[in-house]
């Protein structure tokens, strides 16, 4: 049950972490379900009889965790892959944006 609960967690640290794909578990957490309902599709694989609700509960949470774990170090790379990128859409949607900025002594005033 730890190797289809582990490829269920690669399924959704990996897609929850990248940038435009992971924008989908908007859509009622849909790589997290996916992932878990995966898992528990392969566990049922490796048995001759069928899943029980609890078993396929236990296999799908274990992905849970396990998806949580693989998307903390591969957010981590893509945020530090994609914030060059972030900082130049920025400056060209938005040129001269630090000009427009108070300078950091007036900051305090203004509260």
């Amino acid at each position: 049950m730890l190797r289809p609960a582990a490829l269920g967690g690669l399924f959704i640290g990996i897609l929850s972490a990248l940038p435009i794909v992971g924008a989908a578990n908007c859509c009622c957490c849909l790589w997290i379900v996916s992932g878990g309902v995966f898992a528990a599709y392969l566990a049922g694989l490796n048995q001759p009889a069928t899943l029980t609700p609890g078993e396929g509960a236990i296999v799908g949470a274990s992905a849970g965790l396990i998806g949580a774990f693989v998307w903390i170090p591969v957010a981590l790379l893509m945020d530090l892959l994609m914030s060059p990128l972030q900082q130049a859409v920025v400056g060209d949607v938005q040129p001269g944006h630090d000009q427009h900025r108070p300078p950091p002594d007036h900051i305090g005033h203004l509260w």
